[in-house]
């Protein structure tokens, strides 16, 4: 699910330039804390702001 919706991010810019498709960091809740996530944020350079859940 998390791929889907960065997948369909389009932040335009002011003035001239191509519309952002990354942002620079994600900060979400413990549900989104799974490897899978981590590793698809890492492999498109995007910072995460995720905290560990308590039983990780």
């Amino acid at each position: 699910m998390l791929q889907e919706v960065l997948g369909d991010i389009r932040v335009p810019r002011i003035g001239c330039g191509q519309a952002r498709t990354r942002p620079d960091a994600l900060l979400a809740d413990r549900g989104y804390t799974s490897r899978v996530n981590r590793a698809y944020l890492r492999e498109r350079g995007i910072a995460a702001v995720i905290p560990e859940k308590s039983n990780e």
